[in-house]
């Protein structure tokens, strides 16, 4: 190779090695973006309900807190609350699976855990079930709890009255 033409090789080479690290610069760029950009955080797993709200008084949670602890140790499964002001972007499902995989709720083993998420911005509810406790508290059922005892989320969005009141306190277990 002359000294010409090996100089325009190695010209072309190093802008081929350039044009390439930028290209997967900028993809690792926007990839990271958009995963740092996609998901809301997790909250810490403080007790057995978790009020990013503000919408339960001190007393509501304590009330509610007894109840499950009460249903823990008659029945063995372990129900924990969750009230989000968003899960955006994710879908409650998404968001709601989520939690359930970092909280990981229930006696290890038996994976009987109950995750109730409450996004309250977008007034949805969901129920996300351990595997140990789905013949028992199936899809339809879940369902049938959100729409019948939990139900009827007030448009003008959930208040205290809604979890700390009769609408919740006076279902059944």
């Amino acid at each position: 190779m002359t000294p010409c033409v090996a100089s325009n090789y190695i010209g072309n080479q190093a802008e081929r090695v350039m044009i390439t690290a930028r290209i997967s610069l900028f993809a690792l760029l926007v990839c990271w973006s958009f995963t740092a950009a996609a998901d809301v955080a997790v909250p810490p797993l403080s007790g057995r309900v978790v009020d990013q709200t503000g919408t339960l008084s001190a007393s509501n949670i304590s009330s509610l807190t007894q109840r499950l602890e009460e249903f823990e140790k008659r029945k063995g499964s372990q129900l924990v609350v969750l009230i989000v002001p968003t899960s955006a972007p994710e879908t409650i499902e998404q968001y709601s699976i989520r939690v359930a995989e970092v909280w990981k709720i229930g006696r290890k083993k038996i994976d009987d855990g109950v995750l109730l998420v409450v996004v309250k911005n977008s007034h949805k509810v969901r129920i996300e079930v351990g595997y140990g406790l789905e013949g028992a508290l199936t899809d339809l059922t879940s369902k049938r709890i959100i729409d019948e005892v939990i139900a009827e989320i007030p448009e003008r969005g959930f208040c205290e009255r809604d979890f700390g009141g009769r609408r919740v306190d006076s279902g059944g277990d």
